[in-house]
């Protein structure tokens, strides 16, 4: 439904939780509206959680932890089609809500064959910081490093891609990894199947298959890496 209103204030993240009346002042449409997306949005965002667990697994029993929360785009870099290519696709990289309304933010990419995330500095996966809200030791080994990630792709895409996952070393080299996709035991993933599927995949790079790929040796106590990221992207879909 479309009406005229005044404005719209509503702002998810400012976190705000109610609207208050104000003596003297007239109440406008925009305060009635505000309070109304607050109520709604408060409302989607528990029922969410409360079926499918929070998005970074804060209250959910899981064997996942979230370690690199997406703010903003420092680190976040994309590759564009060759210069020989005769399609032309505007490349998009920015920030987007992972549902409408509702936290946390996602990186969105459209018109890439490749996109990468790069860290500040190495992160190892041997020993990796606990929540706040931990007990016990200061850090944690990791048994996989966990990708959520989604194709959505148009009907008439029907280009075959064979996405790859890799990780950065500390020298900023880029190394293949055959990952594990989450009901699916191929090393590669024929996007085509997922053409009109919008549901997110869980892209799984066990600890081990790390060591292989960046030639640490099993008894090493440190596995740093400096970023991860998707190559062979079908630059038509958005990621």
């Amino acid at each position: 439904m479309k009406a005229l209103t005044s404005r719209i204030r509503f702002d998810e993240q400012r976190r705000f939780t109610a609207v208050q009346e104000e003596m003297g002042r007239v109440r406008l449409d925009a305060d009635a509206n505000e309070q109304a997306h607050l109520v709604r949005t408060d409302a989607r965002r528990r029922s969410g959680d409360l079926a499918e667990g929070t998005p970074d697994d804060g209250f959910r029993i899981a064997r996942t932890h979230l370690l690199v929360p997406i703010r903003t785009l420092a680190g976040w870099s994309g590759d564009s089609l060759d210069e020989d290519d005769e399609r032309l696709i505007r490349p998009e990289l920015g920030l987007a809500r992972r549902d409408p309304e509702t936290l946390p933010q996602v990186i969105r990419s459209r018109g890439h064959v490749a996109v990468r995330r790069q860290l500040d500095a190495p992160m190892d996966l041997l020993h990796l910081p606990l929540p706040p809200y931990g007990i016990g030791p200061d850090t944690y080994s990791a048994s996989a490093l966990v990708v959520p990630v989604r194709f959505k792709r148009l009907p008439t895409d029907d280009e075959i891609a064979h996405v790859r996952a890799f990780v950065l070393d500390t020298t900023e080299e880029a190394h293949d990894v055959p990952f594990e996709l989450t009901g699916n035991e191929g090393l590669l993933v024929d996007l085509s199947v997922f053409e009109l599927c919008d549901d997110w995949l869980r892209l799984r790079i066990p600890l081990d298959e790390l060591r292989k790929v960046l030639n640490i040796e099993p008894l090493a106590t440190s596995v740093p890496i400096l970023g991860w990221g998707l190559r062979c992207l079908p630059p038509r879909a958005e990621v």
